[in-house]
């Protein structure tokens, strides 16, 4: 790696590391600065021009509702006018009055006095006379109540309105109930409203374009349609739902993005004077709406500046960070060199290094001066104690070998035993038992009963003296000699065992249950001796059971594999389960079970000679359980271990 490529490195260098660490912070610092100025700034101004627009709808939506409540309030007038309530007025001179108010009020384009099945009965220039228009939605409502309608196009009335535009003028709908001079209904009085009247009254009531620029606003009637505003908007429903912004605040409009929204509902409530008069109004909701960009532009300008400023503070910091990382590194380096001349066996130059300096540098190159000193003091004592560990290496290793020799004699003398007891031993006791059984054959007849019964225990006991020797030398021969570890089918072993009990005794009905796959590692001559045992004990102590039962199974005990041998026989009293692994120790007298109490004995070495353990756990008249472990690679353990 270059130089440069080095110093750039951060995690190289010292100069970049500060100067990532420093220059990351100050980044961002900047943005949560930017992000919190923009964040408060854009509430702000959510709520300042949120209220003015809501205040500009509300001003906007009073005057519109005024000024049809006026011509409601108009033709209000006219209903109770002496000549229409008198019931007795002629159609002459009932045109002739509704002549009059047109004329006086240009914006009303048609006038009509229907009776109560809907017929017109007089109208402004005689048209629609005659006409039913019992079906007209202001018809019902207005016989009750004044009725301010929605837009609607002119209908009959186009030819002599004219076009707009080259389209049928749009109207507006007013209506008051006409009543006699006995308070009974007679009628409605009807008139509709010029629309142009209307749109251009709310065209001159727009602010100025540097109050909300690029601002819109939108009027919409009781049934939700736009009543006012740009022209693609007119009697359309609005794509977003109102009820989700109860406040002023930023709304997403579909196609046309993000605007800072706010609206009122004017629902025309008696607040002032003449409207107890007439009834409800218009029922407007108006709404102002002003794009993001253009409502919140102020704001963007100033996050683009404290960005600007923060990464130009940032830059310096770096190169502050730069310089000063440059101060600090450099007696880091000369601490560096001093180190190194330490590992090519130079005199270190922390001496040195410390009258320069008063701050932590200094301290640290005196604490290095003091830890070579002590290292140096240190390896000059762990070299005397090296010299006197290869002379202990020595002596022990010599203690070793007489050791070895002493228990390979031991072996030899085992040996020698084991050999002794096979011939010397049993060579007098098959005399015994053979002088003893020719003395039965050649004179019995001759000797009294008491003498025949002497002879018969001399063979008996020879018999059995024979059979302890056969057990002393299978407990020898399993804790000697080499230990295979193959892999050992114990199911198999098992099963072997269980069919020569059964050819022994033959007449006996055993359920044995013997688990598939039982497997484990060690010597398969000492584990068959093992199952031999474990199963033919099982065997033994069930012989008074009619429903004799015995196991095997493996199973995990605290996390532990465990092979279980399980009966069902007399079991025994476990305050004398200390006694059960030792030789000749019996828990059952010899006339109710025989035996030698050699072969749990047997069991427990070959066990331990795997690495294993073995427990026994049973209660009187319930039955008995011996597990047993095994190591995964079983250990030979020197035969002293075996025989204590």
């Amino acid at each position: 790696m270059n130089p440069l490529a080095a110093l750039l490195h951060p995690r190289r260098s010292l100069r970049a590391r500060f100067a990532l660490l420093i220059g990351g912070s100050g980044i961002a610092l900047a943005l949560l600065s930017a992000g919190l100025v923009e964040h408060t700034q854009r509430a702000q101004l959510t709520t300042q021009h949120g209220q003015a627009m809501r205040r500009e709808a509300l001003l906007l939506a009073r005057t519109l509702d005024n000024a049809l409540r006026q011509r409601l309030q108009q033709l209000q007038d006219t209903a109770t006018h002496p000549l229409l309530a008198s019931g007795l007025v002629e159609p002459g001179d009932a045109r002739l009055l509704l002549e009059n108010l047109r004329s006086q009020q240009p914006a009303l384009a048609w006038l009509a006095i229907v009776d109560p099945r809907g017929q017109v009965q007089v109208a402004t220039n005689a048209l629609l006379e005659g006409q039913d228009l019992a079906a007209e939605p202001w018809f019902a409502p207005a016989r009750q109540s004044p009725y301010i309608g929605a837009r609607r196009p002119a209908g009959p009335l186009t030819a002599q309105l004219g076009l707009v535009d080259g389209r049928a003028p749009a109207l507006i709908d007013l209506a008051v109930p006409l009543v006699d001079m006995k308070g009974r209904a007679s009628g409605v009085l009807v008139a509709r409203l010029r629309w142009d009247w209307l749109d251009a009254l709310f065209q001159g009531l727009q602010p100025a374009d540097d109050a909300l620029p690029g601002s819109q606003r939108l009027v919409l009637g009781r049934d939700g349609r736009v009543l006012l505003g740009a022209a693609p908007w007119l009697d359309r429903t609005l794509p977003v739902d109102l009820a989700r912004l109860p406040a002023p605040g930023v709304l997403d409009w579909p196609g046309e993005g993000a605007h800072l929204t706010a609206w009122v509902h004017d629902s025309g409530a008696p607040d002032r004077g003449f409207r107890t008069a007439i009834g409800p109004g218009a029922d407007l909701t108006v709404l102002v709406r002003q794009p993001t960009n253009l409502a919140f532009g102020d704001v963007r300008e100033l996050q683009r500046r404290l960005l600007w400023l923060g990464i130009l503070g940032t830059l310096a910091f770096i190169a502050l960070s730069i310089w000063m990382a440059g101060r600090v590194a450099r007696p880091i380096r000369e601490l560096s060199a001093a180190a190194l001349r330490v590992v090519r066996d130079e005199p270190p130059a922390f001496a040195s290094i410390a009258p320069r300096r008063a701050d932590e540098v200094a301290e640290v190159a005196r604490a290095l001066q003091t830890l070579h000193a002590e290292l140096s003091r240190r390896l000059a004592e762990q070299q005397h104690a090296q010299a006197q560990l290869r002379e202990l290496n020595a002596h022990l290793e010599q203690r070793v070998a007489a050791r070895t020799a002493e228990l390979s004699a031991a072996n030899a003398e085992l040996d020698a035993f084991a050999y002794a007891v096979s011939h010397d031993l049993r060579a007098p006791l098959r005399a015994m038992s053979g002088f003893s059984q020719a003395l039965l054959e050649d004179h019995g007849p001759a000797l009294d009963a008491n003498a025949r019964e002497d002879i018969d225990q001399i063979i008996k006991a020879s018999a059995r003296m024979g059979e302890l020797i056969e057990g002393l030398l299978t407990l020898s021969r399993s804790v000697r000699g080499s230990l295979g570890a193959t892999e050992v089918d114990l199911s198999a072993l098992a099963a072997t065992a269980v069919a020569d009990l059964r050819r022994a005794e033959p007449q006996r009905t055993v359920a044995v249950a013997i688990a598939p796959g039982l497997r484990a590692s060690g010597d398969r001559r000492m584990l068959a001796a093992v199952l031999a045992n474990l199963l033919g004990n099982a065997w033994k102590y069930t012989a008074g059971r009619p429903d004799a039962r015995i196991a095997l199974d493996q199973r995990q005990i605290d996390g532990e594999a465990w092979f279980c041998v399980q009966d069902n026989g007399v079991g025994f009293d476990m305050a004398h389960a200390g006694r059960l692994f030792k030789v000749f120790a019996r828990l059952h007298r010899h006339d109710e079970f025989p035996g030698l109490g050699i072969g749990l004995a047997t069991v427990q070495r070959i066990i331990r000679r795997h690495g294993g353990r073995i427990v026994a756990e049973s209660a009187v008249g319930a039955g008995a359980c011996f597990r047993f472990t095994l190591a995964e690679r079983p250990t030979v353990l020197p035969p002293e271990s075996e025989i204590a």
